[in-house]
């Protein structure tokens, strides 16, 4: 991300808005998260960006102060089976449309085609994971030797890599309003 937040923690009931059956949905009880008091970052981003708060989805190494991870935390609750952390995320492509959606498991009617799983690298502290091809358009972009990893993150808005492949991309994507 961008900038650093400071704050206290703070103890909720985090539930699933939707579950099987008329029974309530099991919830996280004391589920931890920041309430941030004071934000640094470069040109006031957070100060500008429309959005009410942000819930960290990397790797439990990232958590702050010991927190539990929020699929860790809707297993403990037992809102989720130990088998069942998946967690997906839809951003939406429509600059008009409002936001994101993120889910508990896979949500088909998001995407067509197969679902691809890959493995995150060992002992990476992000969810890393080879670099194996760049499609822009339905046309593959020349990764160069040693073609590397990336880290998924929807936590930001920016976009780093080698120079080379940074400015296919950009080339490729054209200008973005």
């Amino acid at each position: 991300g961008s900038g650093e937040v400071s704050g206290e923690l703070y103890g909720d009931k985090l539930a699933l808005t939707q579950c099987s059956g008329s029974a309530p949905c099991p919830a996280a009880t004391n589920f931890q998260f920041l309430g941030a008091t004071c934000v640094h970052a470069d040109e006031n981003v957070f100060d500008q960006s429309p959005f009410d708060g942000v819930m960290g989805l990397g790797p439990n190494a990232l958590a702050i102060q010991g927190t539990t991870h929020v699929m860790d935390a809707l297993v403990q609750g037992g809102a989720i089976g130990a088998n069942q952390k998946i967690f997906a995320f839809y951003l939406t492509p429509n600059a008009n449309q409002e936001g994101s959606e993120f889910t508990v498991g896979v949500d088909e009617s998001r995407y067509t085609g197969s679902m691809n799983w890959h493995n995150i690298i060992p002992g990476s502290k992000h969810f890393e994971l080879k670099l194996a091809s760049v499609s822009v358009g339905g046309q593959q972009l020349d990764l160069g030797p040693g073609s590397g990893s990336i880290v998924p993150d929807t936590g930001t808005s920016l976009i780093t890599g080698p120079a080379t492949l940074i400015s296919a991309i950009s080339a490729s994507l054209g200008p973005v309003a």
